[in-house]
């Protein structure tokens, strides 16, 4: 598992609640504030090991994942794309958590853009990875609404209860075919 902040945070938790054990999980030190915690505690309490900061450019870091042996790869508000040769080494692939409805606002900070242009709903989307971002098949979208006084941090609440109902939702039945 990939992940960062609240929305990681929710999201492995769901993915805990499911029964399902991370093999990994892969975050970024902590920046500090609400936005930014990350995952090292939950991953240690879930029993997997954490790696922070991983560098894919590093074939020993590439390597590292392959014995793992993972059967899925779960990216959730994780910081950096992950390459090729990265997502090619999971038989079921990976899902991503997006924090707008695809396709709309593809690419990084999508709860800002919202914000900033005004617009009356939102959403979490569950996708499938590929090499280009925010471009794989679409699993499921959760929408919900933008008032006109929520702030980013609003959003990026909405995106964490959103996805992790998604992951709730959607993983199992991914998984099982």
């Amino acid at each position: 598992m990939f992940g960062y902040g609240l929305v990681g945070q929710a999201c492995l938790a769901a993915v805990c609640e499911l029964g399902m054990r991370p093999v990994a999980v892969y975050t970024h030190v902590q920046g500090g504030d609400l936005w930014h915690t990350n995952l090292e505690a939950m991953g240690a309490r879930a029993g997997a090991p954490v790696i922070l900061d991983a560098d894919f450019g590093d074939p020993e870091a590439v390597a590292f994942l392959e014995k793992l042996k993972p059967d899925i790869l779960l990216s959730f508000y994780y910081k950096n794309v992950l390459p090729s040769t990265v997502l090619d080494i999971a038989p079921l692939g990976g899902l991503n958590l997006h924090g707008s409805p695809l396709p709309a606002y593809r690419g990084r900070v999508p709860v800002n853009w919202m914000v900033l242009k005004g617009e009356a709903m939102g959403g979490a989307t569950l996708h499938q990875m590929r090499a280009l971002p925010d471009s794989g098949a679409v699993l499921g979208t959760r929408p919900f609404p933008i008032g006109p006084t929520d702030s980013s941090f609003d959003l990026l609440c909405n995106v964490r209860n959103a996805g992790a109902g998604l992951v709730r939702g959607a993983l199992p039945a991914y998984v099982a075919g």
